[in-house]
């Protein structure tokens, strides 16, 4: 079917049926109605090429995940990630709430990042969400300086650039991982390592907060207790185990559930318990257990973590795309969820 098969069938013009399907008021009901239940009679979808001729944006939101594989030991996750999947799952109800529709893609070149620019030339898209790019991407910076309607996620400090023309959403990580450590060193653990992530704000700040709990209560950095695990849970598996062989802290901080996860099977397979012999915290709070092996359900079931609420993250991310003001910087606190992984010594 086509417009113009529309036209027919309800004795029309094609430019009627194009008023209706761009809600344009200056349609009789009765002929909207009678255009309406053709259309979905027949399951007409209109030509988004077409739309974007007239100058129409539809109303569909672009999502883009970044997974930028690298060769060095910080690959990023990418759609891989089960904080992607939450937060991409969230946004998604967002946009349905706002009868929006949501496109959701991964970018791994520059170059495909490049393209995107066409999605708003052409009018294909509303707006667009990035998600879990490497941090400070110009590239990415540049495209969202085009004067498009653009949200970027955990990509830019704010302190680098007060008076940045495009929308930021950071979630405060560095109180995130400053919390972590200092709850680990006021139940009495001096010897704590430090899971880091990859080449994400996300990580960089999480790293800082640890770091600077440390300074401020006069606890010497050892760096041999600062391991990457890239996000990752068979990573923080090895890195883990590895570093066991030498050094057994007292507690470790994840910088994400997943790697504590990995960092827990390390643990165990040493023969050593949780929290009694080694304390582990993690952070996001995520609910992808729920396709996990019993055992390790059990485990991040009871696993003290740090919370960001992703419905909180995915609201401020839509609020931000339907708001005139096109740049705003915004910030989702964590919140700290103790259960039963951290022993007091």
């Amino acid at each position: 079917m086509n417009s113009s098969d529309i036209a027919k069938l309800a004795n029309v013009s094609r430019s009627t049926v194009s008023r209706v399907i761009n809600n344009y008021k200056n349609v009789p009901e009765s002929t909207r109605r009678k255009v309406q239940e053709i259309i979905d009679k027949y399951g007409y979808t209109p030509n988004l090429s077409a739309r974007s001729l007239a100058g129409k944006a539809n109303n569909i939101i672009g999502i883009f995940i970044g997974d930028f594989e690298k060769k060095s030991s910080k690959d990023s996750p990418g759609d891989n990630s089960p904080y992607h999947a939450e937060l991409v799952i969230r946004t998604v109800q967002e946009c349905k709430k706002r009868k929006y529709m949501a496109l959701v893609n991964s970018i791994s070149t520059k170059e495909e990042l490049a393209q995107i620019s066409q999605y708003f030339d052409n009018n294909l898209i509303y707006g667009g969400v990035f998600i879990g790019f490497p941090y400070h991407m110009k590239e990415l910076e540049t495209l969202a300086l085009k004067n498009y309607n653009v949200v970027l996620i955990d990509q830019i400090k704010f302190e680098d650039d007060e008076n940045i023309q495009m929308n930021l959403i950071n979630s405060n990580n560095f109180l995130g991982g400053y919390e972590i450590t200092k709850y680990l060193i006021e139940n009495g653990h001096k010897e704590i390592a430090h899971l880091e992530g990859d080449n994400r704000l996300s990580s960089f700040e999480r790293r800082e907060g640890y770091l600077s709990a440390l300074k401020d209560y006069g606890i010497e950095r050892k760096d041999c207790l600062i391991k990457c695990g890239n996000f990752k849970e068979e990573k923080a598996y090895l890195v883990t185990k590895e570093m066991l062989k030498d050094n057994k802290p007292t507690a470790i901080f994840a910088a994400n559930d997943v790697m504590a996860l990995g960092a827990s099977r390390a643990i165990r397979e040493l023969g050593l318990k949780i929290p009694e012999d080694i304390s582990i915290i993690g952070f996001d709070n995520l609910k992808f257990w729920e396709t996990l092996s019993f055992e390790n359900q059990e485990f991040l079931l009871s696993l003290t973590t740090m919370e960001i609420d992703m419905k909180d993250l995915a609201n401020k991310i839509i609020l931000s795309l339907f708001s005139k003001n096109k740049k705003e910087h915004k910030y989702c606190l964590p919140r700290l969820i103790k259960k039963k992984t951290v022993l007091k010594r």
